[in-house]
């Protein structure tokens, strides 16, 4: 609440006259005590050199000012003039104890000069002194009593050092000098509520609204001192109030909101925040900041996640020209696995600005929840256009055209993608797992067989490398121990995962130990591997291999049915028989 009422406070208050100041008899030096016989001469040299230096301050050559400002106070040590100049150039230079010392100076010399009386003040605070800045304001502000800008720079001196009782006391002298003001009133309240005089805050904005009742904002400072007084009632009362004469005042919106929120009373909270999204006096950032903590909230909860989609449809019915707004909504989409809703709006927020990179990232991983490689082979390459250099626009399109089967395609991709990847090796990992696979396809074993390496280089605990390499390993028949330790491991690292499974159990097969391979292999269907056609091919081989050539046959009619068999496969049904 105090917040609120300072940003008011520092409106009406006058800026401080920058560079002012005096000094006590204590404060100087002893040297300075002594008495020096100036003579006319040194007096008229002095002002020459004061001459001099100004033009030079003129062109901005500071340091030879400074130099003759120096000879000039030397030449006459009770030249103010030149001693106030010194204290703006070492102040400038950020030199605050010379500068405090030169002001001094000048306000010793000259007393009745506010310029330096203020100054010296300026000095003061810039050095930590603020009991000191305060007596010089003091000072000034007694000779000139009515002088609005010296009474203000005293009130500003009383609210650094947290004299507010002070501070008040000078208001009732400026008001009794220029009447009634409302910006006066308005530093009053700030200060009552400084000093937790809420019973005087609300005492002084009652007489703030009725001697200015055209401002309806004034009713709302009552509103809120009351909430922040727990009279919720009286709040609750003042809002209802405001929106008969402004039904759009989202402020007053937002905060009976909030009330209701605290009493439980969700229907009604909901009521007025959608009216305060409807209302242009709310701006775009508090109601995004609104939809974030909505994100956190509705995730659990269907009627906060229903309001949300409500919210997220008035913003962008408001703001059809902000890409933001598109994005959010489609986080929330996302989230809630409605991927070509979320889709569209990634795809309109880029359109709006194509510039966030982090939004085309967003929709490719969309578009691969919905196993649409085509979408990412298109908006990949416009996304190209932008980010040329980004490695995971390379990685997804290198993705897309491997389950195309655009082997070439996304060799040259992967290829020039990984070039990109810099400080991140995992990226780099998955980059070397997918060329090694396109290798593979291509029949690049040597290839392949260098980027599976490459990859478990970078991370030895890389399941997938580790499992497609020994998987091409088996399929060609090489290496088959180097290739069942892989397996192995990627077992060990990840359990019960049926392609992992069969591939262990395939090695097996492989290296002749068909019981064996048996046991994984159908450890494999159970896992979820019943409707892979490969495993239950592989399945139906490591039977014939054992005798059962019936349930072998039924099988590879299994695997048949599901597609994507071997080029065995359907001689295999054909003529009963194991062909490899």
């Amino acid at each position: 609440m105090k917040s609120n009422f300072r940003i008011y406070f520092g409106i009406i208050i006058f800026a401080f006259v920058v560079f002012a100041g005096c000094k006590t008899a204590e404060d100087v030096p002893e040297k300075e005590k002594e008495h020096i016989e100036v003579t006319e001469q040194d007096k008229l040299q002095s002002t020459v050199l004061l001459i001099d230096a100004s033009k030079e301050k003129m062109l901005e050559n500071w340091s030879r000012a400074a130099e003759l400002y120096t000879k000039s106070l030397k030449k006459n040590p009770g030249n103010a003039a030149a001693a106030y100049e010194l204290a703006k150039i070492h102040a400038q230079n950020d030199q605050y104890e010379k500068a405090l010392k030169y002001a001094k100076k000048a306000a010793d010399i000259d007393p009745f000069n506010e310029y330096y009386v203020l100054m010296a003040a300026d000095m003061y605070i810039l050095n930590d002194k603020l009991d000191k800045a305060l007596e010089m304001h003091q000072i000034i502000a007694d000779k000139h009593p009515e002088d609005l800008s010296m009474q203000y720079n005293l009130i500003v001196a009383y609210v650094q050092l947290e004299k507010f009782d002070k501070a008040l006391e000078v208001l009732d002298h400026i008001e009794k000098m220029i009447g009634f003001s409302e910006e006066l009133s308005i530093e009053k309240i700030t200060l009552f509520l400084e000093m937790e005089m809420y019973d005087k805050a609300i005492e002084e904005t009652k007489r703030l609204i009725s001697l200015s009742p055209e401002e309806p904002l004034y009713v709302e400072f009552l509103a809120e001192i009351y909430a922040e007084r727990g009279q919720k009632e009286k709040a609750v009362n003042l809002y209802y109030d405001i929106l008969k004469e402004d039904p759009g005042n989202a402020l007053a919106r937002l905060q009976l909101a909030e009330h209701y929120r605290q009493e439980g009373k969700l229907d009604k909270t909901f009521e007025h925040l959608k009216k305060a999204f409807q209302s242009p006096e709310l701006d775009m950032g508090s109601k995004t900041r609104i939809m974030f903590a909505y994100y956190s909230v509705s995730e659990d909860d269907s009627e906060y996640l229903e309001q949300a989609f409500e919210l997220m449809d008035i913003l962008i019915d408001k703001y059809p020209e902000e890409a933001m707004m598109f994005t959010m909504y489609g986080d929330f989409l996302y989230r809630e696995e409605k991927y070509e809703k979320a889709r569209k709006m990634f795809i309109k927020s880029t359109k709006l600005d194509p510039d966030q990179y982090d939004v085309w990232e967003q929709m490719m991983f969309t578009s691969l929840r919905l196993d649409d490689y085509e979408f990412i082979i298109e908006y990949s390459e416009k996304a190209f256009d932008y980010f040329i250099e980004q490695p995971t626009l390379y990685y997804f399109s290198g993705v897309a055209h491997l389950e195309k089967e655009n082997y070439k395609e996304a060799v040259e991709l992967l290829e020039n993608g990984v070039n990109f990847v810099v400080d991140n090796k995992q990226l780099k990992g998955q980059f070397y797992t997918l060329l090694g696979g396109a290798y593979n396809n291509l029949e690049l074993h040597d290839k392949s067989d260098n980027a599976y390496e490459n990859a478990l280089e970078i991370d030895p605990e890389n399941t997938l490398a580790l499992n497609n390499y020994s998987y091409f390993l088996a399929l060609r028949n090489e290496n088959l121990e180097y290739a069942r330790e892989m397996s192995k491991k990627a077992n060990d690292l990840e359990e019960n995962n049926s392609a992992y499974l069969d591939t262990y159990g395939w090695i097996l097969y492989k290296k002749g130990e068909y019981e064996e391979s048996e046991k994984w292999i159908k450890k494999a269907i159970e896992h979820s591997g019943d409707d892979n056609a490969v495993i239950l091919e592989h399945y139906g081989d490591v039977l014939y291999k054992l005798g059962y050539k019936e349930e072998a046959f039924n099988y590879w009619k299994k695997a048949h049915e599901l597609g994507n068999g071997s080029e065995f496969l359907e001689k295999k049904i054909k003529d009963k028989k194991l062909y490899e």
